[in-house]
């Protein structure tokens, strides 16, 4: 219920559709339940919230993707983190142990993450976050049971490119979400967003650090 929930929160945020539609969408067949629903989940009903989105929308700077992409499906080792994004030293730490000791961090390796909730919607003890590497290699994970084997979708992805602290992506993701596929009516895959990291903190300082952020679209 409350994945479903938040999900026509996310909905009300990039499509035109009225709230009857989007709440027929989620299951909701009649509007009083679902007004009652979200407004116990959210403290507002779903017009109050759509009216206020809208405000906010104005106040996001107009951003553009560096470009349009196919990809195949990447195997990867994933960890899952749950909790607070802005806790992620002790995680990532435990997850990059994990690469060099098996021999995955290599001159060609990328860390990939996948952050499935969005922190100004989902609580934070709630929001889930995995951590990824390509599987380059086969590994033994049978008895590790904090690191499993996971597919990131393949098919077509806007990339939108990020500089800076990692805590900052936020901004980029108002911005995708609150004016790009607003206004450009192309619709999202059911599918995660993703993120690749294409330097380190140990390489160059954090305001230099780049990241694409995949997010997946209809063809």
């Amino acid at each position: 219920k409350r994945l479903q929930l938040e999900k026509t929160l996310q909905q009300m945020q990039v499509d035109k559709e009225n709230i009857t539609q989007i709440a027929i969408k989620a299951g909701y067949h009649m509007p009083s339940s679902f007004n009652k629903a979200f407004k116990e989940m959210f403290g507002v009903n779903p017009s109050e919230y759509k009216k206020s989105y809208a405000l906010k929308r104005t106040q996001y700077p107009n951003i553009e993707p560096q470009r349009i992409e196919h990809r195949e499906d990447m195997q990867v080792y994933t960890m899952r983190h749950r909790g607070d994004y802005e806790d992620l030293d002790v995680p990532m730490g435990k997850f990059m142990s994990f690469v060099t000791k098996n021999a995955l961090l290599s001159k060609d390796f990328v860390l990939y993450t996948i952050p499935h909730d969005n922190p100004d919607i989902t609580e934070n003890e709630k929001l889930r976050f995995d951590i990824c590497a390509a599987q380059t290699k086969e590994i033994e994970i049978s008895e590790i049971d904090w690191i499993q084997s996971k597919t990131i979708k393949g098919g077509k992805y806007a990339v939108f490119l990020h500089q800076g602290h990692p805590r900052n992506l936020l901004d980029i993701y108002n911005s995708i979400f609150g004016t790009w596929l607003y206004n450009s009516n192309i619709q999202l895959r059911d599918v995660p967003i993703f993120q690749k990291f294409l330097n380190n903190k140990y390489e160059v300082n954090v305001e230099a650090l780049l990241a694409e952020v995949y997010v997946p679209i209809e063809v």
